[in-house]
């Protein structure tokens, strides 16, 4: 019998076997047999300080499906043959181009490896694998705004090793009224050459994609952050200009879904027909992937002037046609639904639109109240 027949027909046996063996052990799935070094008795060079990887035929088993991988590959006589990101579905993609420029890292080179194994390796080589570190130790600011170039920043935070989201590195932000805006942190962390990649958490769109931060406003360089009841996490990775990672690190930014009731102070109407801004109402449509169908709505409670009341037959509310809803009018309270109202209707092509919900009262003086609360819907 010829060797390549030999071969093939002890790697049928050994596949047989593992299928026979499935009712006293746990069964092995094809991806496993392909990197199971016991029965191909041989496995790839692995160096690590990362706990749980464990070097296979082929294959470096044992990643976390939460983390982000680089990996360094050296030949067999231990020449560099360059930097690697793990790519989402466990394959190494080159970190650089052969003219020693970053690869182009928007077509999905780094991802959350969902199978927990790098694959297609070559068992002549050393792999040496790190995980990307937690970025820790920096201020953020951010603001939360639709104009810019932004005022005062809304807030900071400051990421030392003790602020985590589920054990992450990462910070969590309370739903904006507008949008939020991250001061661009890369020029703090160093002076070198550096890239963003953004990979969606919640909704897991499970595609990275490289930031671009806008640098034309006033100097400043700013990220746009996920919207509310979304998650991200942002990627820095820093390259010396010649083909060699500087550093690899992650930050999480978790932003709360925003709150279901709302409650709105009016202001007082100079002249009819004048309606001042009010606070925003902000509406994403990935809510209606959400089971709960109370995300879809908002509870609007009018708060009462200072040193009087409303007369509730005075209230008046109305759309962004100008309609009166009757079935609101006179109440306090309304409860917008995005999808009943319109309000959270997108045209095709459009990614937000805002609209306006009016509100008008008189109180017990005589004096008349209202506004224009601006509703955006967003993609």
């Amino acid at each position: 019998m010829k060797p390549f027949k030999k071969r093939s027909l002890w790697i049928f046996l050994g596949f047989l076997c593992s299928l026979l063996m499935g009712a006293c052990a746990p069964p092995l799935n094809m991806r496993d047999f392909l990197a199971d070094d016991r029965i191909w008795g041989e496995r790839v060079g692995l160096e690590t300080d990362l706990p749980g990887l464990v070097a296979g035929y082929r294959s470096i088993r044992g990643l976390r499906n939460d983390r982000y991988y680089l990996v360094q590959v050296l030949d067999e006589n231990r020449l560099s043959l360059g930097f690697w990101f793990v790519s989402r579905n466990g394959i190494l993609l080159e970190a650089f181009q052969e003219d020693g420029s970053p690869a182009d890292l928007s077509f999905e080179l780094i991802g959350r490896v969902s199978g927990g194994s790098i694959l297609y390796l070559n068992n002549d080589f050393t792999y040496i694998v790190s995980a990307a570190g937690a970025l820790m130790g920096y201020t953020l600011t951010y603001f939360d705004t639709d104009s810019f170039p932004p005022g005062a920043s809304t807030g900071s935070a400051i990421i030392p090793p003790t602020t985590t989201i589920n054990g992450l590195p990462g910070i969590s932000l309370a739903a904006p009224l507008k949008a939020y805006f991250l001061l661009d942190i890369a020029p703090v962390i160093a002076a070198g050459n550096y890239e963003i990649v953004a990979v969606p958490v919640r909704p897991d769109a499970g595609i990275s994609a490289l930031v671009f931060p806008d640098t034309s406003l006033a100097g400043m360089s700013l990220i746009e952050l996920p919207e509310a009841g979304a998650a991200a996490d942002y990627i820095f990775v820093e390259h010396d200009g010649s083909g060699a990672i500087v550093s690899f690190r992650f930050l999480r930014v978790q932003v709360a879904d925003p709150p279901l009731e709302v409650s709105i102070t009016l202001k007082p109407i100079p002249e009819f027909g004048n309606w001042p801004p009010l606070a925003p109402l902000n509406f994403s449509r990935s809510s209606l992937e959400d089971p709960d169908t109370a995300l879809w709505s908002r509870l609007i409670t009018i708060a009462s002037p200072p040193g009087s009341a409303f007369v509730l037959a005075t209230i008046e509310w109305r759309d962004y046609n100008f309609n009166v809803l009757p079935l609101a009018s006179g109440a306090l309270e309304f409860k917008l639904n995005f999808m009943e109202t319109g309000y959270g209707a997108l045209l095709p092509g459009e990614t937000s639109r805002t609209r306006y919900l009016f509100v008008e009262a008189q109180d017990t003086a005589g004096s008349w109240w209202g506004g224009r609360i601006p509703v955006t819907t967003t993609h």
